[in-house]
């Protein structure tokens, strides 16, 4: 009997034993067990039931999408090593390839139960084939299987280690998956977006830490990273390449590596949340990586961290002066002034700067002119001018404020001073004292 011709193609045969782990997700089994007895490898599905119907017709099932194709793949290419016999087990069934010939037997079994057998017809091709190959693809592809996996009685699986994230979301239910859960990181559950996949994400502050590894019916392969982000994902909605040595990027692989991208603005949101619940040594780790991201942050953002930081070292220059400029962006004008005063009484030294602030601030929020002629003065006399042209300067600031802000009075009397003392300074014919004329006349 010829094999079909849609038989797998370019692929190693001992790759076989993923297949039967693809059947084992795809059809609900509880675990893989593989052993070894002589030229004899066993392989028990407990959980899995394949129909003894399908089983019969099974060269029929290559393509099918279920638990059944992935076992005709099996078959397929372990055929391909010359066994002596492939014996394939099920709802009292038994399927025995050996060559071209096939025969179906009944017998006592429920799980799915397949054995290779590959005793050498003469010592010659006893010494020239390998044994046991398949344990090495088992060990390479299936260290984060979402179920067990042995060879031999011993555990193949590992975990994915989001050590040393600082946050850490999970998508859909994860118990039982293979990961490593850091104990200080910030935790959230949430459902997975699309429903066909379950996910862990860890935010890193390391970029060379970044890692995407997408597990697609038990096989582990890696995929391109997403900066600052550490993410498994299990999943059977992806599909694997023909030769079973990477993931076909379709568009589900696009929409899910968008997905994970999109996970990092969550993954920051939810430690800028969490900031009021972290113990010091936490708040330690998450606030040297939040303040690298300053520039994303919102101001309530930069609110929370502030006052995380007050509770641990008392009041912070740049995180105020920061949250003041966020403030001024978010036109959140009130905050950005208690923002700005906090920041001069912290830090005199930078008094011009931070009274530039806090003046436009406040001519933003055109309050009276009365009430600006302090901070104006300050302002001016940080500025190391001589006692007459801070005055002066002072005057026509404070007049070309009034006149914008519909006090002309009070404008015509601060801008009369400036004439009069940019007149003793300068004479009167002088290109400044025209102007201030000009701007007194037009009001």
């Amino acid at each position: 009997m010829k094999q079909p011709e849609s038989e797998p193609r370019q692929c190693d045969p001992e790759l076989y034993a993923l297949c039967l782990v693809q059947a084992a997700l795809r059809g609900g089994a509880r675990e893989v067990r593989m052993e070894h007895h002589g030229w004899v490898t066993r392989f028990e599905l407990p959980g899995l039931e394949v129909g003894s119907t399908t089983i019969e017709r099974l060269s029929e099932c290559l393509e099918a999408p279920g638990p059944e194709g992935a076992l005709a793949r099996a078959v397929a290419l372990a055929s391909r090593l010359q066994p002596r016999e492939i014996r394939l087990q099920s709802s009292g069934t038994l399927l025995r390839v050996r060559g071209e010939l096939r025969a179906v037997l009944s017998q006592p079994c429920s799980d799915v139960v397949f054995e290779l057998d590959c005793r050498p017809a003469i010592v010659k091709r006893m010494l020239s084939r390998p044994v046991h190959r398949e344990d090495r693809c088992l060990k390479s592809f299936c260290q984060l299987c979402p179920i067990p996996v042995s060879v031999g009685g011993t555990p193949v699986r590992g975990r994915f280690d989001l050590k040393g994230c600082l946050a850490v979301l999970l998508w859909g239910p994860v118990e039982g998956m293979p990961f490593y859960r850091p104990a200080r990181a910030q935790v959230e559950s949430r459902p997975a977006p699309g429903g066909d996949f379950v996910a862990a994400l860890g935010l890193t502050g390391n970029e060379v830490a970044s890692k995407t590894v997408l597990v697609v019916d038990g096989l582990a392969f890696e995929a391109p990273p997403t900066r600052g982000i550490r993410a498994v994902v299990w999943t059977s909605a992806l599909k694997l390449k023909q030769e079973l040595d990477g993931v076909a990027e379709d568009r589900r692989f696009q929409e899910l590596t968008g997905q994970i991208k999109e996970a990092l603005r969550e993954l920051r949101n939810l430690l800028w949340e969490r900031l009021p619940e972290m113990s010091p040594a936490q708040l330690e780790r998450a606030s040297a990586y939040l303040e690298s991201q300053l520039e994303r942050a919102r101001l309530s953002q930069l609110e929370r961290l502030l006052q995380a930081r007050e509770k641990l070292e008392g009041p912070n220059l740049r995180l105020i002066v920061a949250a003041a400029e966020k403030a001024v962006a978010e036109n959140r004008l009130l905050d950005a002034r208690t923002h700005y005063q906090r920041a001069l009484q912290l830090a005199p030294e930078r008094s011009v700067a931070l009274l530039q602030g806090l003046v436009q601030v406040l001519q933003q929020l055109r309050i009276p002119p009365r009430q600006l002629e302090g901070h104006v003065q300050e302002l001016v006399a940080a500025q190391g001018l001589g006692t007459r042209q801070a005055r002066a300067a002072f005057f026509e600031s404070m007049g070309r404020y009034s006149a914008s802000q519909g006090y002309p009075r009070e404008g015509r009397l601060y801008l009369a001073e400036a004439l009069i003392l940019q007149e003793s300074l300068l004479g009167r014919s002088h290109p400044t004292v025209d102007k201030l004329r000009e701007l007194i006349d037009g009001l």
